[in-house]
């Protein structure tokens, strides 16, 4: 029989819960909680210990939570609310209210420095909907997943609107939605990635939308051009559309919103274990064709439909300068 050291804690009951709620909320394969926790050194040991589950139990006592050293959501949310403050020098996504912190941008951000492949614009930040200058799409976003976290497969690249705010308006108007937007401005997450976003028809179940907030045709040439007239490096192009589906020529993608979407897609296959890889031909080329579900990974709309070309021409402006598979 395992030792019951308080009311409440029960040793093997709580080392039981924590074992499954590493698989079921995700937390037990990455590199937090723990190295955020350093006032209670016992939670960077392994989450199916005893003395894991003891720890727990001071941090819920200490913090006036119920009391049983088990870690499920509430006190994940509490964990990563305490530790991860609001602001622009902890950069975070949402799962299930959960925060779990971004790493990519934090050094950028803490010195305020700029990216020379942005040409000296200073690198724009990830906001949340809960965040100063974040956007909210919830009220229609999409429907709530309970009980465990969704497990994610892929990332579905789409493009919608003139820049996010417009975006976001477009998404509602039409009863869309998706979990991220971005444009040069920065990328902003406007739906809980615990809800399911329509965005992408049957993969909707088990992957993340981001809507790259920009328009490839012609006709927006001058729009751009005179929001982006102080750019210099950054302005957008006219180029050779790659693909056989859509218009000869596109606008290129802005170079800050290129560098950002990257950036972003990297983070987050990292953090929910997407694999970083994208559709290529058997010769290793980019492949744009549909592909259907079977592929895991990062794909445009246009590897689903063959009715739909976002974002075939963008996609290899966006993945020549990376190392992604």
């Amino acid at each position: 029989m395992s030792e019951i050291l308080r009311p409440g804690f029960h040793e093997a009951s709580a080392v039981a819960f924590n074992k499954r709620s590493a698989e079921t909320l995700g937390w037990g394969s990455m590199s937090w909680p723990s190295r955020l926790y350093v006032d209670f050194p016992e939670l960077h040991k392994e989450s199916n210990t005893a003395d894991f589950a003891r720890a727990v139990f001071e941090y819920q006592l200490r913090y006036k939570l119920t009391a049983d050293g088990k870690l499920g959501r509430k006190t994940l949310v509490d964990m990563s609310r305490r530790y991860e403050p609001v602001g622009d020098m902890r950069l975070y996504a949402i799962q299930g209210g959960v925060r779990f912190p971004l790493d990519w941008l934090e050094e950028d951000s803490e010195k305020k420095c700029t990216d020379i492949l942005m040409g000296g614009v200073p690198h724009p930040q990830f906001r949340t909907w809960e965040q100063k200058g974040g956007l909210d799409l919830h009220r229609n976003g999409g429907w709530r997943k309970g009980g465990k976290d969704r497990q994610f497969k892929r990332i579905v690249l789409h493009w919608g609107g003139l820049d996010v705010k417009h975006c976001k308006i477009v998404l509602e108007n039409r009863d869309l939605s998706s979990h991220i937007g971005i444009d040069n401005t920065g990328a902003y997450q406007w739906l809980d990635l615990q809800h399911v976003a329509y965005h992408a028809g049957s993969a909707n179940g088990d992957s993340i939308g981001i809507d790259i907030c920009q328009q490839p045709t012609l006709k927006w040439k001058t729009h751009y051009e005179q929001a982006l007239m102080m750019e210099g490096l950054n302005r957008i192009q006219v180029v050779r559309n790659p693909c056989v589906r859509g218009d000869k020529q596109v606008l290129s993608l802005h170079l800050t919103t290129a560098e950002l979407v990257r950036r972003t897609v990297s983070a987050l296959c990292e953090l929910f274990d997407i694999p970083f890889a994208v559709p290529r031909t058997a010769t290793g080329e980019y492949d744009n064709r549909v592909v259907g579900l079977d592929f895991h990974g990062v794909m445009g709309h246009h590897h689903l439909s063959p009715g739909k070309w976002d974002i075939a021409p963008w996609w290899e402006q966006l993945w020549n300068s990376t190392d992604i598979g």
